[in-house]
């Protein structure tokens, strides 16, 4: 586990997660996001482990992920990613939807008539 317990989080949890991340260092696996050390996809990869969602949410975030955001941003490493970037992406995926929805209402009119 890469991301420390939640301020909620108990304090066996969190006592569990610290020593988690010393075995992880000692033993020289230890991702720290913040030392850029780690993609996207690894990210994700990690982050699916211990995330829970339903069927559908989780059907969701996956087609989220295969399809717009991995593609974009997997191999890059997490420091990378900034806010601008993020931004500029999502503006895209906005204009790439409304053109799509342009294309079927001229679909669905070409139809009709």
């Amino acid at each position: 586990m890469v991301e420390p317990p939640s301020q909620a989080a108990t304090l066996p949890v969190h006592e569990l997660w610290c020593k988690q991340v010393a075995i992880d260092q000692a033993t020289d696996t230890y991702l720290d996001p913040a030392a850029g050390r780690i993609t996207l996809a690894e990210w994700v990869s990690i982050w699916e482990q211990g995330h829970i969602a339903g069927p559908a949410k989780r059907a969701a975030y996956d087609s989220h992920l295969r399809n717009h955001i991995l593609p974009r941003f997997g191999r890059i490493p997490l420091t990378q990613i900034n806010r601008h970037a993020v931004k500029v992406f999502v503006k895209r995926l906005k204009t790439d939807v409304i053109i799509a929805e342009q294309a079927a209402d001229l679909l669905d009119a070409e139809c009709v008539e």
